[in-house]
C-alpha cells in the first residue's frame, strides 16, 4: 500500500525540460485528493494522500511527466531517490526503477 511518493528526476538538461507534471490518479482511486508538489526547476516531485487516509494499492499510472525537447540526441530520464512510504509513513522498498531511454530527432 502507498501513500506517498517523493522522488526527484535525472535527465539531460541540454536535451530535455521537464514543464509539467500532473498526477496519473494511482494514490485517488478511492476518492481520496492527492496533493501533488512539484518544482520543475529542480526536477523534485511529492505526490502523497492526506494523513490519515491510509495507503492504496493496484494497478494505474502514477504521474504524468510532459518534457520540451531542447536538442537533438539521447537522453536517460531517471527516477532518483525515490522514497514511497505507507500509511503509516513508513519506508517502502521494491524493485529498482528502470531508465528511460529517448531519442530526440
Amino acid at each position: 500500500e502507498v501513500a506517498g511518493v517523493p522522488l526527484v528526476l535525472e535527465y539531460d538538461k541540454q536535451l530535455l525540460r521537464l514543464i509539467a507534471v500532473s498526477s496519473g490518479g494511482l494514490l485517488a482511486i478511492d476518492g481520496q485528493k492527492e496533493d501533488l508538489q512539484v518544482d520543475l526547476n529542480k526536477g523534485e516531485i511529492r505526490l502523497s494522500r492526506p494523513d490519515g487516509s491510509g495507503g492504496v494499492s493496484g494497478n494505474g499510472t502514477l504521474l504524468r511527466l510532459t518534457f520540451a525537447t531542447l536538442a537533438k540526441g539521447e537522453a536517460a530520464i531517471r527516477i532518483a531517490n525515490a522514497n514511497l512510504s505507507n500509511g503509516r509513513k513508513e519506508a517502502l522498498s521494491g524493485a529498482p526503477l528502470p531508465e528511460i531511454l529517448v531519442t530526440v530527432q
